[in-house]
Parts: C-alpha cells; structure tokens; sequence
C-alpha cells in the first residue's frame, strides 16, 4: 500500500468541494515540488509496468501531462497525455478517457 511521506500535503481533490466551482483554478506548482513529483510518478509508473497494471500505469501518464501541462513543459505534457489518452479509450476507462482529453485540448 502506498503511503504519504511526512510533509506531503492532501491532494486538491481532497479539499476541491470546499472551492466554490467558479473559483478553481490549478494549484500553481513551485519547481522543487514539481521535480519530487515528476520523481514520484516515474516510480510508480515504473512499479505499475513491471505489475502489468495498465489503469495505474495510464493514472501515471495522465498525472505527468498534468504536472508537465502546469509547469510549462507543453511537448512532454503532449506526450503522456496522448498515452494516458490511447490507454484509457484502450481500456474503455471512459471517465478517465474525457479527463485526459480535456487535459489534452488545454495544452497549448
């Protein structure tokens, strides 16, 4: 089971419902968190390819566009969100497959 490290704050999911809906916007990303988060997606993406676990492997894509989306990097955010895209409609995820390609329309 994976665990949160000492310091590591609740996800904007946890507290989104406190947000009135017109008021959300991407929590802004400072670099020395996004260089732990890149770290931390690329162990679990590794972990989840070597289990052969396809939706945690394509979570794993979708989160890296994501954090590469806000951080700027558009051609890697393009990348993982077009694998996290191809997996999710591969798995019929369809949830999943309209939040990676909402995600996907966003990079510019």
């Amino acid at each position: 089971m994976l665990t949160r490290g000492p310091g590591c704050a609740e996800p904007p999911e946890a507290y989104a419902e406190t947000v009135p809906v017109g008021k959300r916007t991407a929590p802004e990303v400072q670099p020395s968190d996004a260089a732990a988060a890149e770290e931390r997606y690329r162990e679990a993406k590794a972990l989840a390819g070597a289990l052969e676990m396809r939706p945690l492997l394509a979570h794993c894509h979708l989160g890296l566009g994501k954090l590469y989306r806000r951080t700027g990097k558009h051609e890697q955010a393009r990348e993982h969100l077009a694998i996290a895209t191809t997996m999710f409609r591969e798995m019929e995820m369809r949830f999943w497959l309209e939040q990676a390609e909402a995600e996907l329309a966003a990079v510019r």
